[in-house]
């Protein structure tokens, strides 16, 4: 059977080995989340025992969500009550079931869940600032586009505004002509030629 590489327990940073309550341990060690190694993976069952970091002793353990998103041994229980208790096969089925799970996290060797929980914040700082950034390439191409039309914009009204003060000072120029000038003759024909000249073509 094909093992599920994502979404399940067995690939999961968050996978632990916890002292079991009321088991070997003189006294109960709930804070202890260590990394749950290939081994307590590929054989998972109701009677491993581990030596706790800083602790002298093998004591009695079960394998553990360390942020909760299952409880394994209850789901290992009810996979065994057929078989009257939750072996191996019990807990292989829980470890490698494809559960999709939302939480899930690639496991990397030798890395306990407490440091998984500062993988993950940088993870997710990097995807913030890798989104920010695109974010702000964004709004500075947008930033750009609008730029250069504004800057065609005010090319259009320069150029509008320099034929429009042409215009003028041609018509003041003319205006200011007297009867008798050059210009004024010059003006006389072009507008007589243009009068010739509709008057042929509408005939």
């Amino acid at each position: 059977m094909e093992r599920p590489t994502e979404g399940c327990c067995g690939t999961c940073g968050w996978l632990a080995k916890s002292v079991r309550a009321g088991g070997s341990a003189p006294r109960p060690i709930y804070a202890v989340y260590d990394e749950a190694e290939e081994y307590y993976r590929e054989h998972p069952n109701d009677g491993l025992t581990f030596v706790p970091v800083g602790y002298p002793t093998a004591v009695q353990c079960e394998l553990t969500c360390f942020v909760r998103a299952a409880n394994l041994f209850q789901e290992a229980r009810h996979q065994g009550e057929g078989s009257g208790s939750p072996g191996e096969p019990a807990w292989l089925a829980v470890i490698w079931r494809d559960r999709h799970c939302p939480r899930w996290s690639r496991w990397q060797l030798g890395v306990p869940p407490r440091d998984q929980v500062a993988l993950e914040n940088q993870r997710h700082l990097e995807e913030d600032r890798r989104q920010f950034q695109l974010q702000l390439n964004a709004f500075s191409q947008q930033q750009q586009e609008h730029q250069r039309h504004a800057d065609r914009r005010l090319a259009l009204a320069a150029v509008t505004l320099a034929v429009i003060i042409g215009v003028v000072q041609l018509t003041a120029a003319i205006l200011a002509m007297t009867p008798d000038a050059v210009g004024c003759q010059l003006v006389k024909n072009l507008v007589g030629w243009t009068g010739a000249l509709s008057w042929l073509t509408c005939k």
